[in-house]
């Protein structure tokens, strides 16, 4: 585990989308004091990698330790995978109480292999977001529900929202965005505009720019993160109604931006684009 001051470590943004097993309270101040420590720091700089702890010892923070004790962990995992679409980056944890062994090593496989998965699967369900979206990138994209229920939020909209103050990231959209009615229309937020679409199955809001050039385009991305999901060439064609041979052009060409040469390669390359 790396080790440094405290005060150096920069705190993400965060929003638990989920959890198993975890108390009401319990989840709460989790979702206040994660991220602040420097066993968050090296599990945010090791994209794909499982990072394991043991006892409460191993927390920097006064608080995360004290979490810890009275909560009764005793071993932990956990590992991120930065999305290429979104900009964000997922983050996977597994605690275990008192009295239970630590994470074994073939357990991390286990969990790298699964957690993996997962993460490839969210890269391909945010694939249907960019047939809706007119932005290049879903960095700069947010989707709510009709009465404001935050859907998703990409990175760099997320990080905007952030700078002007918004106090519920992962929860709502801010109010003054449900007042458009009809069609929706264009709002200033901070130094940027954002453009609101309303419509029956809810709101979507998207940055005007995000100051950003994805590094590979949008339909050479598609067929890379399907590719490293498992697929074929022909079932990639299948599946984006293309030919073979256009898909391996496409897939030679990604290989050629990111500076890669095989399917591991490529993969690292695509955790490493958020």
């Amino acid at each position: 585990m790396l080790k440094g001051p405290v005060e150096e470590v920069i705190r993400p943004v965060f929003h638990l989308s989920g959890s198993v097993g975890l108390s009401d309270e319990l989840r709460q101040t989790y979702v206040e004091i994660c991220g602040g420590d420097t066993f968050a720091e090296t599990v945010l700089s090791r994209p794909g990698h499982v990072v394991r702890w043991s006892g409460a010892t191993d927390a920097d923070t006064p608080r995360l330790r004290q979490w810890i004790e009275c909560n009764q962990l005793a071993h932990g995992a956990a590992m991120c995978s930065h999305e290429p679409f979104s900009g964000q980056t997922l983050v996977f944890a597994l605690y275990r109480f008192d009295g239970s062994a630590p994470f074994s090593s073939s357990e991390a496989t286990v969990m790298r292999f699964l957690l993996g998965q997962s993460a490839m699967l969210w890269s391909r369900s945010l694939l249907e977001m960019f047939n809706k979206a007119s932005s290049d990138c879903l960095a700069g994209v947010l989707l709510a529900n009709s009465d404001g229920t935050l859907l998703f939020c990409g990175a760099d909209m997320a990080a905007q929202l952030a700078a002007c103050g918004w106090d519920e990231p992962g929860h709502r959209v801010p109010d003054a965005w449900l007042r458009f009615r009809g069609a929706g229309g264009r709002l200033k937020m901070g130094s940027s505009w954002v453009m609101i679409t309303r419509d029956s199955d809810g709101l979507r809001a998207e940055l005007t720019s995000t100051g950003k050039k994805p590094p590979l385009s949008t339909r050479l991305l598609r067929v890379a993160v399907l590719s490293c999901s498992g697929l074929t060439a022909k079932q990639i064609a299948r599946e984006l109604n293309l030919s073979p041979t256009t898909v391996r052009t496409y897939l030679r060409d990604a290989y050629n931006q990111l500076g890669v040469h095989n399917k591991q390669e490529l993969d690292r390359a695509l955790n490493g684009l958020g």
